[in-house]
């Protein structure tokens, strides 16, 4: 039985905040299994994301991982998932997105660069992005 293949026409406000976690799983060039799972179980159990087809996962890695992946990658990739992102969410997305980066406990160059480039996207306070960052360190040497 084949699965079925989503075309990703346009970004929701969710595919924004799906696609910034896809960013911090790929900004590390390792995919690791627990990045993985907790973006599926923030999908499943956090009220932002009800009545998100999860099923748009795979098609919006492909898109996220073929954007960063390019010359200038990043600043596309923000584009493109900044979009459909309300600024009300902006500070929920750095929070996931810091969760899924430290969620592996491995803590790489990359994905530190790619948590300061998307504070400066966001336009999260510094003194806030350290707290959250903070917060999910020992969230996730729990």
């Amino acid at each position: 039985m084949s699965e079925e293949k989503i075309e990703l026409t346009h970004l929701t406000a969710q595919d924004s905040l799906v696609g910034i976690m896809l960013g911090a799983l790929i900004s590390d060039n390792s995919v690791a299994r627990r990045e993985s799972d907790y973006i599926y179980f923030f999908v499943r159990h956090l009220p932002v994301f009800s009545g998100y087809d999860e099923k748009r996962i795979p098609a919006l890695k492909e898109l996220i991982n073929g954007t960063i992946k390019v010359e200038n990658g990043y600043t596309v990739y923000f584009r493109l998932v900044l979009l459909a992102l309300k600024p009300e969410y902006h500070k929920l997305a750095y929070l996931l997105a810091s969760v899924v980066t430290f969620s592996d406990q491995q803590f790489k160059f990359d994905e530190f660069g790619f948590l300061n480039l998307l504070k400066e996207e966001l336009d999260i306070d510094p003194e806030i992005a350290n707290k959250i960052k903070l917060v999910t360190q020992i969230y996730n040497d729990t």
